[in-house]
């Protein structure tokens, strides 16, 4: 079963569509539909998840365990005690 229906595409998606289907001798709209099937499948390998990427900083098992309101305690502690021994 097929809808007709009138779709406004950006110009820069139109042409990138229109290449694909000159480059594969399917019709414009057959190259619609299977872009959009693809873009929408829940399992398609193209749908890449954003990641972030992750940098050491090689002090990560001072913070084992510990809740970050406990980190925040421990340099407060910390520069509580550096105050009090350089007496200011």
């Amino acid at each position: 079963m097929s809808i007709r229906t009138t779709l406004t595409l950006e110009d820069d998606l139109a042409a990138a569509l229109r290449e694909l289907a000159q480059q594969s001798g399917h019709a414009f709209r057959d190259v619609v539909n299977e872009t959009l099937r693809r873009g929408l499948r829940k399992d398609s390998p193209e749908k890449a998840l954003y990641t972030v990427p992750t940098f050491s900083l090689g002090i990560s098992h001072i913070f084992e365990d510990k809740l970050p309101s406990a980190i925040i305690q421990d340099m407060d502690d910390q520069e509580f005690m550096r105050k009090l021994e350089s007496g200011k």
